[in-house]
């Protein structure tokens, strides 16, 4: 869905607001790393803007009025021409190279709150992930323990049997 399509509905000005900001902080990895900027796809309470490159794409996700998240994925072309991507989430690559740097988020967001996140996660971007960014996925190994012991996390905490 696009956000043409929900125009009368009350996320409207948010998202387009989402869409604007994001465009603005993250618009370095089109003039430093070749990136497109891909339309905004809208799922459910979901907005997903991403800019990929031949390598890297950056996703940038919210769920209305709750969270931002911002992932690193690795973009790989399968045999048949298609392609698959592992993607990190940032805050992972974030607890290996920069431990105090995390981002603090409240739920049902302020516009000024939403744009400081949003800004946030673009400097981080640029600051830490620059080799990823440019197709050094050297660090992935260790982004995969750590995306695998936060699933296993959210398992233990909802009671699934562990694995």
């Amino acid at each position: 869905m696009k956000i043409e399509d929900i125009k009368n509905s009350k996320a409207y000005d948010d998202i387009v607001y989402f869409d604007r900001v994001t465009k603005e902080a993250f618009g370095f990895l089109v003039t430093d790393y070749a990136c497109q900027r891909q339309e905004p796809i809208l799922c459910g309470s979901e907005c997903l803007i991403k800019y990929c490159n031949t390598t890297t794409c950056v996703h940038i996700t919210w769920e209305w009025q709750y969270s931002v998240v911002v992932a690193l994925a690795q973009l790989k072309l399968l045999p048949d021409g298609g392609r698959a991507a592992e993607a990190h989430d940032l805050e992972h690559l974030l607890s290996i190279r920069a431990q105090d740097a995390h981002v603090t988020q409240k739920n049902h967001p302020d516009r000024a709150e939403l744009k400081r996140v949003i800004d946030t996660y673009a400097a981080l971007t640029r600051q830490y992930a620059d080799d990823i960014l440019k197709g050094d996925f050297s660090v992935f190994p260790q982004l995969r323990v750590l995306s695998l012991e936060s699933i296993q996390r959210k398992k233990n905490m909802l009671g699934y049997p562990k694995s």
